[in-house]
């Protein structure tokens, strides 16, 4: 179990260094420096420093911010994997890999992994279908979802989950952060 950080301690995270690849014009900007407990950006960049000389998922690349706040360990290499390229930042770290495709047919990457962090759909389904495949393929690790609260379908499915769980939305986002361990 990790030892999760206090809403103090990822609030005084410096985030300059990711909030400097995204450009000015970009209205999804000003997410990347809101608090703990607003937003997760401050908890995937804390994360990042957790691992060290790992493969790092993100699943749901939409703008790239989860994958650079993730980045932040240069150690480590982060797969970003989304069906559509929305990409906006520049430079890409170089330790962020994008791909444009279907994480499935990444098994064993994903598999390589501790950590994975899931923030794409929000219907409850697809994250349903995406943690029934993680049990599938035997993965062992630690799993965030997002936006567990967003709706009564995520709800649901967060509910459903039977395995060591704890929900950070605390530290995580408004619409709800849970941790599963696997």
């Amino acid at each position: 179990m990790m030892n999760l950080p206090t809403t103090d301690e990822l609030n005084g995270i410096d985030m300059k260094n990711i909030s400097s690849l995204i450009p000015d014009d970009d209205s999804f900007k000003k997410y990347i420096d809101m608090s703990a407990g607003t937003d997760h950006y401050r908890l995937l960049r804390w994360i990042s420093d957790q691992f060290n000389n790992v493969n790092l998922i993100d699943i749901g690349t939409f703008k790239g911010f989860s994958g650079a706040s993730l980045s932040h360990n240069i150690n480590n290499q982060v797969f970003s994997f989304d069906v559509q390229n929305h990409l906006v930042l520049n430079p890409i770290p170089k330790n962020l890999n994008i791909i444009i495709d279907d994480f499935k047919k990444y098994e064993d990457l994903l598999k390589s992994s501790p950590f994975i962090f899931y923030d794409t759909v929000h219907d409850g389904h697809h994250e349903d279908l995406f943690f029934t495949w993680l049990r599938s393929i035997s993965y062992h690790g630690i799993v965030i979802f997002d936006d567990i609260y967003l709706n009564d379908q995520m709800k649901k499915f967060w509910q459903s989950i039977d395995y060591k769980k704890q929900d950070i939305s605390w530290i995580g986002h408004w619409s709800g952060t849970g941790m599963v361990w696997l």
